[in-house]
């Protein structure tokens, strides 16, 4: 029999992967979440959290520890699309405003929860992987002086 024994394995740790495991956790399940990125670490984002993101985080007993971290509301929202804008307030009256936090604040904070809720977190390291990592930090698709692409 193996030495470990999972009930569910959770790959990707950052804002879909640690909730999911946190949640399964909390419900009992032996849940193990595994990420090749270590945290915290930052990640190409939009960083908004929407009102009903912030619900979620409220009823997960989680929003008090985002909001020790200084991050400001979003109170109101504008899409420039050049000939014509479009702005409004984002909430509704349970949950008014957005927040913005930067990923490394964020990812760690649900990182964090998981592991606090009973998952087992681990990170992958495959021997001799890039890790995202290329030679001149370029992607290997890129040429000099051209953007990469993915």
């Amino acid at each position: 029999m193996a030495a470990h024994q999972y009930d569910v394995i959770v790959v990707g740790a950052r804002c879909a992967g640690s909730p999911t495991a946190m949640l399964l956790a909390r419900r009992g399940y032996r849940v193990l979440l595994v990420d090749r990125a270590t945290f915290p670490s930052d990640t190409i984002s939009t960083h908004v959290i929407h009102p009903t993101g912030i619900a979620a985080l409220n009823r997960w007993g989680l929003l008090d520890q985002l909001l020790s971290t200084g991050c400001p509301p979003v109170g109101t929202y504008a899409f420039d699309f050049g000939p014509f804008t479009i702005a409004g307030s984002p909430g509704t009256d349970d949950s008014p405003v957005a927040y913005a936090p930067r990923r490394t604040v964020l990812d760690k904070l649900l990182v964090g929860a998981a592991a606090a809720a009973g998952a087992e977190v681990r990170g992958i390291h495959r021997p001799g992987h890039p890790h995202r990592r290329w030679p001149g930090n370029r992607h290997p698709r890129s040429r000099p002086g051209r953007p990469g692409r993915l």
